[in-house]
């Protein structure tokens, strides 16, 4: 739980969430924490594109600030997706524009910076 990324907690965590989705496959299965550096994430992408072959998922990203991290999961061939900050604060400005080179959505998060 929290930051484990072992290939078992991983497809636990993703049959869990199908169980409690009451779906048969998950459209993005985004990875929030745990992949502190590119062995780690290479492991984690190769567990990810697993999944997508079995039909339990259909494209995964991450959220992850890194962005060697970004680098290892857009070679993914399912990758779809990466979360950063984008706000009046700051943003992830070399990460989007990985993104735009690699042709990955970019999902903004704290877009508002936490305000009201």
């Amino acid at each position: 739980m929290g930051t484990d990324t072992t290939p078992e907690y991983i497809r636990h965590a993703c049959e869990a969430s199908l169980g409690r989705l009451a779906m048969d496959h998950i459209d993005v299965y985004q990875l929030h924490a745990g992949a502190e550096n590119t062995t780690s994430a290479e492991g984690i992408v190769e567990v990810l594109e697993e999944l997508v072959g079995e039909g339990k998922i259909r494209a995964c990203g991450t959220s992850v600030d890194a962005l060697e991290v970004v680098r290892v999961f857009a070679k993914g061939e399912d990758c779809a997706s990466v979360q950063t900050q984008v706000n009046v604060f700051g943003s992830g400005e070399e990460i989007i524009r990985n993104c735009e080179g690699e042709g990955l959505a970019v999902v903004a998060r704290s877009p508002l910076a936490m305000g009201p």
